[in-house]
């Protein structure tokens, strides 16, 4: 039934009766982005997002990511595969980055990226 990308994030944001830009708001993007992301044009959302957006929405993960198992997360399967618990200094990093321009946001996505893939 839901055998897109674009119609399961559609279908995770309209479970929360969400518009698109209050979705984009939460995921900290451009409206056009989530946009673009239900209609299955342009950039996928990132693997992150896309947790987050499960996180957010409290669909399950995978369903959301790959369109298999059931829709509404079960707790006990997704902790397993949640995210673990943000330390301080990670918090503090997200509150930081959330406060960037869209710009600063990618300039230091890739340096963190350069950082990681020289270690």
């Amino acid at each position: 039934m839901y055998t897109q990308l674009s119609d399961r994030i559609r279908t995770a944001r309209r479970t929360m009766h969400w518009s698109q830009a209050e979705l984009a708001s939460k995921l900290a993007v451009h409206a056009s982005a989530v946009g673009h992301w239900e209609r299955g044009a342009g950039n996928r959302p990132s693997s992150e997002r896309l947790f987050e957006l499960a996180r957010l929405t409290g669909v399950n993960a995978q369903w959301l990511a790959v369109g298999s198992g059931s829709m509404h997360a079960d707790t006990a399967t997704d902790a397993a595969t949640a995210l673990p618990a943000l330390c301080r200094d990670e918090e503090y990093l997200l509150r930081c980055f959330r406060r960037l321009s869209v710009d600063s946001r990618a300039y230091l996505l890739r340096f963190a990226e350069h950082q990681t893939s020289a270690a």
